[in-house]
């Protein structure tokens, strides 16, 4: 099963005038407009496919969205994709890829 973790720097949010559960509500939203649902909504907010021929797409399409998302990349901390056995460093990734864009 394919899961997407996300957790954010609390002060790098309120800096830029959010509050977390702001955060998480603009990523919930995204999230079900993409069908996924939410498993874990603490420090981690995770989620998880429903199971439909469409999971993987619809986790592609997060990950387009937020890695184009000022906010979200200023903000996030972590964000970890696992599929088949393997993890994947979204984050990490998606910084790189802006870096080669500059």
């Amino acid at each position: 099963m394919m899961r997407m973790e996300f957790t954010f720097d609390e002060a790098a949010v309120l800096a830029r005038g959010y509050t977390m559960e702001r955060v998480y509500n603009a990523i919930k939203r995204q999230s079900d407009k993409f069908e996924l649902k939410c498993v874990e909504d603490g420090e981690v907010l995770a989620f998880t496919g429903i199971g439909s021929k469409h999971d993987y797409s619809g986790m592609l399409g997060m990950m387009i969205a937020f890695s184009k998302s000022e906010w979200f990349m200023e903000t996030a901390s972590s964000w970890i994709f696992y599929r088949a056995g393997r993890v994947e460093d979204v984050l990490t990734q998606a910084l790189e890829a802006r870096r080669w864009e500059e």
